[in-house]
């Protein structure tokens, strides 16, 4: 019988998962596109949510969603954002993404407890090629407190056109 060191046992099974690490982590990607959290809960005016996006499709309208995590505390009664593309030729457009959260009461419209907004949207593209874009809080106070985060993902389905 073959004696080993103890702990020999131990040093094989860390190097088997460093090296298997990045095979597990390639196989499960994020969905986002871009993911920015806030640690003290407050989205301050010039920090922006940059991102890049190789689009491939030959689609003219480019499906995005936005989700953005609130605490209940979160007092206002729309939210507005503000998104700007740049194209490959350094083409920009800006584009406005408003809705209402609360009703008149200021009871939150959808789940109840469910603290998250999410937004579909559709951004007009030239077609396929490398695009930048820039996400804005748009509520024009220097810091839009009790947002926990903001995440941007391509739409999982094509939106019907507007």
């Amino acid at each position: 019988m073959r004696k080993t060191r103890p702990g020999n046992n131990r040093w094989k099974s860390a190097a088997s998962v460093l090296l298997y690490l990045p095979i597990l982590i390639s196989c499960n990607p994020t969905p986002y596109l871009a993911e920015k959290s806030f640690p003290d809960n407050c989205w301050a005016i010039g920090d922006t949510v940059d991102f890049g996006w190789e689009y491939e499709s030959t689609d003219t309208l480019m499906a995005l969603s936005v989700e953005i995590s609130f605490l209940q505390e979160f007092s206002y009664r729309n939210l507005y954002l503000r998104l700007v593309s740049e194209d490959q030729d350094g083409n920009t457009r800006a584009f406005m993404i408003n809705d209402t959260l609360m009703d008149g009461e200021g009871n939150w419209l959808g789940d109840p407890g469910n603290w998250v907004f999410s937004q579909h949207f559709q951004v007009p593209v030239s077609g396929p090629g490398n695009y930048h874009f820039r996400l804005i809080q748009y509520m024009r106070e220097e810091n839009l407190c009790d947002i926990q985060s903001v995440r941007v993902y391509p739409a999982q389905h094509k939106l019907p056109s507007p």
